[in-house]
Formats: C-alpha cells, structure tokens, sequence
C-alpha cells in the first residue's frame, strides 16, 4: 500500500507540475508509461476531467485505480480484486497544493516530446520529510502539464503519450458501485506517516 500511493502522489504531482490549478487544466485522456533503468515497469491510463482526474495502473501485475474528485475533495482508491474501495479526504498536503515543501525549480527551453512543446524544470524540494530532485518536461501547449517526469540520476521516467484533448465521460469519475467502502478518515499525508514514509 505504502509503494502504491507514494508513486500515485508523485505520479498526480508531477503531472499537474508545479503550479498548475486544477480549474483551469484541460481536459484530456492519455497513456501513461513508467520505466526504470530503461525497461518498462507498469503502464496505464490519465483521463482528466472537470475538477475530477482518474488514473488506471497496471503495478506488479496488480490493476490499480484512482479516482480524485477535486469538486468533493475526495480520493477513492479502487480494489477490485478485494471487491472493496477505500475513500479518503484528498486534502492533504503533497496533492491538494500539486508542490513540495520548500520547492524550487529552475527551468528553460525543452525538447519537444510527443508533439508538444516543454519547459524543461529542474525541481527540488522535500516530499514526505525527505529530499527529491527531480527533472519535469511541461508542455506548454496543455497549460504547463507535466508530459516526462525522470529522478535526477534518469533511472525512473514517466510518460504521458497519445494525448488526447477534449470532454471526458463523467461515468470515469463517478462514486464505485457494487464494491465494499472503506471510509478512511486519514489523508494521504497521515498515512504516509503512519506507515514510516
């Protein structure tokens, strides 16, 4: 549990770069790639609706899927395998304010990746208590979203691909039906915490 929201917070972070608003995102569906050291780790799915976003990821053979409503300030985590959802406050700090603490970044002209123009942003700052670096490719042509994002030494990157702009169905972000809810009334952060991140 711990692995997958830490990558999933990164992952949201990252995408909406560092000072993205969530209002003003457009709206668009995409494929998501993770690598490590040059293979392939897990891929899947970004749709970003009106104030709502769903990510769908294949982690160790396991689907992963979360939907954060951003109107709600909620986050459901979906288990289908366990016939369960769990929900949870999504106002907690690392993807409510989309920054590290302390962040920095500098940045310049980048390549363009996939068709888009990027800022290429050195970041740095502190997440879960501890120092990240990281390097953020924003594409300029989607209000600054973060297409690439790779750790400072280039051994994990991830990917947005296929980017496809327009209205999502608003069934993607809708409330699990048929599945056993689990009320969490700790966010993120606290669990992070709780479980030593």
């Amino acid at each position: 549990m711990k692995k997958t929201f830490i990558v999933l917070a990164l992952i949201c972070a990252n995408i909406f770069s560092v000072s993205a608003e969530i209002p003003s995102n457009p709206q668009f569906s995409a494929d998501m790639v993770m690598t490590h050291k040059g293979k392939q780790t897990s891929s899947g799915k970004v749709f970003m609706g009106t104030q709502a976003m769903r990510m769908e990821i294949d982690m160790d053979g396991k689907p992963q899927v979360q939907i954060m409503r951003f109107d709600k300030d909620i986050m459901w985590s979906v288990m289908k395998d366990e016939g369960m959802y769990m929900q949870m406050p999504l106002k907690f700090n690392a993807l409510a304010n989309y920054k590290m603490e302390g962040q920095k970044e500098n940045c310049a002209t980048g390549e363009t990746i996939d068709g888009h123009p990027t800022q290429r942003c050195e970041v740095e700052g502190k997440f879960g208590g501890k120092k990240v670096k990281s390097v953020v490719w924003k594409a300029t042509d989607l209000q600054n979203i973060g297409i690439k994002t790779s750790d400072e030494k280039g051994a994990n990157i991830t990917e947005l691909k296929n980017i496809k702009k327009g209205p999502q169905p608003t069934s993607l972000f809708a409330e699990p039906t048929g599945l056993k809810k689990m009320d969490m009334k700790k966010g993120l952060g606290d669990l992070l915490k709780g479980l030593g991140g």
